[in-house]
């Protein structure tokens, strides 16, 4: 469990649809605790954009999945892994998402 939130995630999964995957309609809000890992953007690698990461934590069982795109403070951020945790307060979840806009 994680012992306070600082923001609140708007979630947007990618779902299948026939032969597209397109983002969904609707929408989950969750409150999270938000850590900036840098503040500068990292160079791309290969010629790719410039890109920010950041990490973010849950309750368990806010069940975001990697590629799923959550907005916070205005910014889109891409979920890009994942890990669960287990220690004295219960645990919590960790994602590493990156910056999408």
């Amino acid at each position: 469990m994680i012992i306070h939130t600082n923001k609140t995630a708007t979630l947007r999964r990618i779902e299948s649809s026939g032969q597209k995957r397109v983002m969904s309609a609707t929408t989950t809000t969750v409150r999270v605790y938000f850590n900036s890992l840098q503040e500068e953007a990292v160079g791309g690698i290969d010629g790719r954009a410039d890109f920010k990461v950041a990490r973010v934590m849950t309750n368990p069982g806010a069940a975001f999945a990697i590629g799923d795109e959550l907005t916070i403070d205005g910014k889109k951020w891409k979920v890009d892994n994942y890990e669960a945790h287990s220690d004295l307060t219960g645990g919590h979840e960790t994602y590493l998402v990156s910056l999408s806009q």
